[in-house]
């Protein structure tokens, strides 16, 4: 079993990026829009790319992980559930449509 601080820190990540997120964006349009001039343009790169932004949240830094067990290696993305508990749901029925094929 994962410990639940590294699941805490990871939902934290998402969190301060997900409220971060929105902001960027309109910096990024902004910075890369034509009616923007030399002085703007230079402000908008500061806030996006100076020295604080690296304090930032990026969503590089988190981690799929398994919903029931809290892994981190191999989960599918579409179910956000790792092979052991894929597999493990797949054999009691909870995924309708798998069967089992040769595992």
């Amino acid at each position: 079993m994962v410990s639940s601080k590294l699941i805490k820190k990871d939902l934290m990540i998402r969190h301060k990026f997900k409220v971060k997120e929105f902001s960027r964006k309109i910096l990024k349009y902004l910075l890369h829009s034509q009616l923007a001039n030399d002085n703007l343009k230079k402000r908008l790169s500061n806030q996006l790319y100076g020295r604080r932004s690296r304090q930032q949240p990026s969503f590089i830094k988190t981690k799929n992980r398994c919903l029931i067990t809290g892994r981190s290696r191999y989960v599918f993305r579409s179910l956000g559930l790792c092979r052991h508990e894929f597999k493990r749901k797949a054999l009691e029925g909870f995924l309708p449509g798998i069967g089992k094929g040769s595992w």
